[in-house]
């Protein structure tokens, strides 16, 4: 189905060959466009209308009318974007092309089973109308739906799967015009999607009847009037009349190709705009404006008017200017104006980001400029600029349709805007400084410019524009309290940073930037102008470049007088203040948009020669002819892919999914475990303990797998040792899967079976002592095995590196058999278990005439568990058949049965079971949003903030869930991203044998680790602080040894590494004999054992003075709750004091020592001492988690109201920002490490390889890595 119209000759037809011409490109694609945007913005009112009224959303028969409606609106958006996409670009790559086609394939599906469901709705409600209501239920309503998305991807996801087993990767690298035909080219694809579609539309065609009818009929046996019922099905097969236009624009295609050769063109725009932009509107038309009850508010808010509750006619559309206490004229603007400012502004950003997008579009396509410093900054600006215009026009659209918005979503808008206009006259000043170097210092100029300073200075230059709205939005979060950021304001500077020193603040930003920036262009301009005096050259084009950065200075500094300009407005003009407004607004903020393509992309020739050519969407090619960028596709077929292996992109895709995947379905699950330890009814129920036991196996086989699944791509190989611990528990955790099974599925028996002795047999001493035999029984499968592993290899092929999977570890033929006999075993057994007791149930239920449905249920839904489980065993071979069928697509088939074998059926257990039960799920849905009821019936919030734990009389309000998502999400993503550069940085360390025998790499990679271990602990903690607020004593003990230790160990590491870096200044003939490999390890191993000592002491005294008790207890997991004692916060404050004494003993020692020692030989020791302060300046960071509780207690009582942001900034600034300092310190300082780090760090190394068969980066038989990159 092709949702673009054609444009032009995409097969190999003899039709005219003339192109549209660029006017009736633009007049197609604005037709387009202006049907679009109106059909979306009735459809969107529709939806709006929907939201704001209860009785809407609790009406079965609205919820499917505003599906319909939402689907509508997305295949509506697809096929206009795919349609843009055909004329501009033509051809885009493949995975988006597939992501495109998805969703507008499963929308174009949707809309007629959206109108079955709708018809059988209508039917029930005039036959059977007493049970309407039970039948036809909110939540119902919603299953029919995902049921409707579930049907319309099963049309295309089995093509999709298809495509990745047979294509290469470099065809999802390629380009192809964006069609389902030159997608899915095989025939049996195409008989497929035929067959599809005629079983859909006879389905719903058959329902369409049935239905009509049946209401017929009906209506005739009671004499009474079902007409209207009976024309909304009517209607119903008039917009399925309209959907089958989209199954029969194929062969309509060929028809018009023979009849009408010359203008097959203009047939396919026709055809495109009546078959899938029309139908759209027949939603509105049919049922938002018959039914009455909707139509009286829909007509209200399409008009954009609202009665208040003073019966008032309240208008969204209302100035901006209307929001102070103002006496001009309150007239407000009409509908007609509101809509033609909003179209002007639209407009306007869409043609000014058209042309900028060419500029940067052309500036990618060329090297030339990509390589040349003036071009980079001058992109630079242009970006800036489109995203500052985008803002600029989103929050003026956002002032006439919602008027107030809120606050955090404000914020974060404002945040970009401020930010993207500071930006604008420093890279003025940065462009000025560019040329003054190349017409006052030439011979230099490639020294100084080169194109990573030039990033740099980009950097720099978004650095020094943030540093304009950060201070005030740190402000904000410590004196306004949470209600503040979930209400609605009017989005603007003035009324979102109020206090009087913000606004003095700014005015003094503003003043000191554009002082520096005017100071640089007039610098730079008489420095241009001498030197060419100087020389008796012409430097005419430099300073007139300069000249027009000062022209478009001026314009930028118009942003700064605006509330100026407005007050001034405001008192002189109060009956033209809106209008006033408004041109000010085009004028300061859209028009000089215009202006960085016109001053530098039009004037500069080598730059105007390609852009007029990308503009027009036309481009030469090799041969000097013109290719039209929507000149058609026509042989992308039968072509050989290369068997290259994946890119970066592919690499982070994958596991971008598999890590959303695990953190999703984690979540899930951790819900579920909490859910059963708050309530003592489940926790003294077998049944519930033996489910929680799978979810828990579930939580440990799934981390396990996207642990391995990682690995395999950064590092490939690992140490056997590592491998033989994960894989212990990745093959006892899946042999437990069908042991759980069998083990409730017993359970089940007893209880349907034998009721009476159900509470003595199955009693929770005895769950637990079962749970203990599945563990033995899921290790006796892999233990054996690790023990010949142990007796039958040498120790160096344990501290070897291997790629982590079965079969390389356990190699011998009689491993392989025993694992295939385990297999059969405990499966027969399983199934024996799950048909015994599932024909028993059935029998004993018909032996008393009693319903035992559920229970059979579960032991079937307990099969079809085990059915998904024992794809996990028929994996291996499922491999071994790819890697033969398919050599070339093996890495994609194997992550696509990893995603099928590993991930998906850990949604089970929370579905089947969690969601089942309704005592349980009444307390799992209350979890998983974090609310609960208190003992006063009162909503308790999980994500309480945690200072609210100890007897302080400040706000008792809590954070919302919004607030703690957030703040985790982004505890999460810096933890990741931090630990990616650390992991990279020991990554390479371990892959390079020069820096592994080296002490100072080893002391820094230590400290690199360190880091890792404790930022993954400190956000472990706080992640648990938001969802369970407290947890087992024993456990949070464990966390607060390995977290306190790694605390201490840093300052003792940066202290070790002072040290050898004096020992080599001031000792350099003894530093081979003193810094061995060896002793750098013994040092390690103090170090541990000194950061061990200050919390090992502690916590034998708590196991000495606490009861057994209070070890099983939970707690809020910190060291002052925990070690409660008055001596051991002494203790720990005299331990803080002695480390950090000798370490800065230590550093200033080794400073000065190195400082006189360079002086007495006149050498230059600058490095080694730089380094020692930085080593200095890194521990002054870490003394900041000494000072961190008593910074606590002060932010108590000065900022009572607002602990948790200050805690939370805290936290960020003590515990996460420090863990960057090592890489940056270290890492990238060093040239020999920073040269292999970058490699590695976008996972690029060359591999010298002869084998067939490849996996992600290496080759599984060849031996190492290349070092000669």
């Amino acid at each position: 189905m092709n949702f673009s119209a054609d444009i032009g000759t995409q097969k190999n037809m003899s039709y005219s060959t003339a192109r549209p011409t660029f006017e009736a490109v633009v007049t197609r694609n604005a037709i387009v466009l202006i049907l679009c945007i109106s059909i979306n913005y009735i459809n969107g009112t529709l939806v709006h209308t929907f939201f704001r009224r209860e009785i809407f959303r609790e009406n079965p028969r609205y919820i499917l009318f505003i599906h319909l409606v939402l689907n509508d609106m997305i295949q509506l958006t697809i096929a206009a974007l795919l349609h843009l996409i055909a004329y501009i670009w033509f051809k885009i790559n493949v995975s988006f092309c597939c992501f495109l086609l998805m969703i507008a394939i499963s929308t174009t599906l949707n809309t007629p089973l959206n109108l079955a469901g709708m018809a059988i709705e209508r039917y029930i409600a005039i036959c059977n109308p007493l049970r309407h209501a039970q039948l036809c239920t909110v939540n119902r309503t919603y299953i029919l739906i995902a049921i409707i998305w579930a049907l319309g991807a099963a049309a295309i996801l089995p093509d999709l799967f298809v495509l990745l087993v047979t294509e290469s990767n470099e065809f999802f690298h390629s380009v192809i015009y964006c069609n389902q035909d030159p997608l899915f080219r095989q025939d049996f694809m195409k008989k497929k999607k035929n067959i599809s579609n005629i079983t859909y539309l006879s389905c719903v065609w058959l329902i369409l009847f049935f239905t009509y009818f049946k209401i017929l009929f009906a209506a005739k046996a009671v004499n009474a009037d079902a007409k209207k019922a009976r024309n909304t099905i009517l209607l119903h097969g008039a917009q399925l009349i309209m959907c089958m236009l989209t199954y029969v624009d194929p062969p309509l295609e060929t028809v018009f190709v023979y009849i009408f050769p010359s203008h097959l063109r203009e047939v396919r725009f026709a055809n495109y705009l009546i078959i899938y932009i029309l139908p759209r509107f027949l939603s509105p038309i049919l049922y938002g404006l018959r039914d009455q009850s909707f139509r009286k508010y829909f007509k209200m808010y399409l008009l954009c008017n609202v009665k208040d509750s003073g019966a008032q006619t309240r208008n969204f559309s209302a100035d901006i200017g209307m929001q102070k206490n103002m006496s001009y004229s309150t007239a407000r603007p009409t509908f007609e104006v509101v809509v033609t400012r909003n179209a002007i502004v639209l407009m306007l950003c869409i043609s000014i980001n058209y042309i900028n997008g060419t500029l940067v579009h052309t500036f990618f396509r060329h090297e030339m400029f990509r390589e040349n410093p003036r071009y980079i900054l001058f992109i630079h600006l242009v970006l800036n600029d489109m995203i500052q215009l985008t803002i600029a026009a989103l929050l003026n659209l956002i002032t006439y349709i919602w008027f107030k918005i809120n606050v955090s979503f404000c914020c974060f808008l404002l945040m970009f805007a401020i930010s993207t206009t500071q930006n604008t006259p420093l890279n003025l000043a940065g462009m000025a400084i560019e040329r003054y170097i190349a017409v006052c210092n030439p011979l230099r100029h490639a020294q100084l410019c080169t194109v990573n300073r030039t990033y740099i200075l980009i950097a720099i230059i978004w650095a020094l524009g943030a540093a304009a709205i950060l201070p005030d939005l740190f402000v904000l979060l410590v004196t306004e309290p949470n209600e503040f950021f979930h209400s609605a304001i009017f989005c603007h500077r003035d009324p979102l940073f109020r206090q009087d020193f913000m606004k003095k603040k700014s005015i003094i930003s503003h003043i000191t930037y554009l002082s520096f920036v005017w100071f640089i262009l007039v610098f730079t301009y008489f420095k241009i102008l001498f030197a060419a005096k100087a020389v008796n050259a012409d430097a005419k084009k430099a300073r007139n470049t300069i000249l027009l950065h000062g022209a478009q200075l001026i314009m930028s500094m118009l942003t700064y007088v605006g509330p100026s300009l407005d007050t001034v407005f405001k008192y002189t003009f109060p009956s033209h203040f809106p209008q006033l407004r408004f041109a000010s607004y085009l004028i300061i903020h859209i028009l000089p948009r215009f202006l960085s393509p016109i001053l530098y992309g039009l004037r500069d020739q080598s730059f105007r020669k390609y852009f007029k050519m990308y503009l027009l969407c036309n481009v030469k090619d090799s041969g000097a002819q013109t290719r039209n960028f929507s000149a058609d596709i026509g042989m992308q077929k039968n072509m050989s892919y290369s068997t290259a292996r994946p890119t970066f992109e592919v690499v982070v895709t994958r596991n971008a999914i598999v890590l959303m995947l695990c953190i999703s379905i984690n979540y899930i699950n951790g819900t579920l475990v909490h859910t059963f330890f708050r309530h003592e009814m489940f926790r003294e129920n077998p049944r519930y303990i033996l489910f929680i036991h799978l979810v828990l196996n579930d939580m440990i086989q799934l981390t396990i797998a996207a642990l391995l699944n990682l690995i395999t791509y950064i590092w490939f190989k690992i140490n056997v040792s590592f491998c033989c611990f994960l894989l212990m528990f990745a093959i006892s955790t899946t042999q437990n899967t069908p042991l759980n099974l069998a083990g409730m599925a017993i359970e089940r028996y007893i209880a349907v079976c034998n009721p009476l002795r159900h509470a003595q047999l199955c009693t929770v001493n005895r769950t637990y002592i079962l749970i203990a035999i599945i563990w033995a029984l899921g290790a006796a499968a892999i233990l054996p095995d690790l023990f010949v592993l142990l007796v039958t290899e040498p120790n160096e092929f344990f501290h070897s590196a291997i790629f982590c999977h079965r079969d390389p570890l356990f190699r011998q033929d009689f491993m392989k058999k025993k694992s295939i006999i385990s297999h059969i075993t405990y499966l027969s057994f399983v199934w024996f278990i799950l048909v015994f007791t599932y024909f028993k149930i059935l029998f004993a239920a018909k032996a008393v005439n009693a319903d035992a449905k559920k229970a059979r249920n579960t032991i079937l839904l307990h099969g079809a568990q085990l059915i998904m489980s024992m794809l996990t065993y028929v994996g291996p071979s499922l491999d071994t058949v790819f890697k033969y069928t398919f050599p070339s697509h093996f890495p994609q088939l194997r992550f696509a049965s990893y995603l099928i074998i590993h991930i998906l059926p850990r949604f089970l257990s929370p579905i089947l079971y969690g969601l089942r039960d309704q005592s349980f799920r009444k307390y799992f849905k209350m979890y998983l949003l974090c609310n609960v009821k208190d003992s006063g019936g009162q909503t308790m919030n999980f994500s309480a903030d945690i200072g609210t734990q100890k007897n302080m009389s400040y706000s008792t309000a809590r954070p919302t869930l919004e607030v703690v998502v957030t703040r985790n999400a982004i505890v999460l993503m810096l933890c990741i991203s931090i630990n990616y550069i650390n992991g990279t940085l020991v990554h390479t360390f371990f892959m390079h044998e020069i820096f592994r025998e080296n002490p100072r790499y080893i002391l820094f990679i230590h400290l690199v680790l360190n880091d890792m271990i404790q930022l993954t602990i400190a956000a472990l903690l706080h992640l648990i602080a938001y969802v369970w607020f407290k947890i087992n004593v024993s456990f949070c003990c464990f966390l607060l040894m390995i977290a306190i230790s790694t605390t201490l160990n840093t300052p003792l590491n940066l202290a070790g590494m002072a040290i050898e870096r004096y020992i080599a200044i001031c000792n350099p003939l003894r530093h081979a004999q003193l810094c061995t490999v060896n002793r750098t390890y013994i040092l390690i191993a103090i170090i541990w054992a000194l950061g061990a000592a200050a919390i090992l002491p502690d916590l034998f005294v708590l196991l000495v003075t606490e009861p057994n008790e209070f070890f099983h207890s939970v707690i809020y997991c910190n060291r002052d709750p925990l070690f409660r004692q008055a001596f051991m916060k002494k203790k720990k404050n005299i331990s803080h004091i002695t480390y950090l004494s000798c370490v800065w003993l230590i550093l200033v020692f080794t400073y000065f020592k190195i400082l006189f020692a360079a002086k007495a030989v006149n050498a230059d020791a600058k490095k080694a001492r730089n380094t020692i302060l930085l080593h200095g300046a890194q521990l002054l960071m870490c003394m900041l988690t000494y000072v961190g509780p008593p910074l606590e207690t002060v932010f108590v009582y000065i900022f009572p109201s607002h602990l948790r942001e200050m805690r939370f900034a805290n936290y960020l600034i003590i515990h996460i920002l420090p863990r960057f300092l090592s890489p940056i310190l270290y890492g990238l300082r060093d040239q020999s490490f920073r040269k292999y780090f970058k490699m590695h760090l976008l996972c690029n190394v060359k591999v010298t390889c002869h084998c067939k068969h490849v996996t992600p980066f290496k080759c599984i038989t060849c031996p190492r890595v290349n070092p000669s990159l």
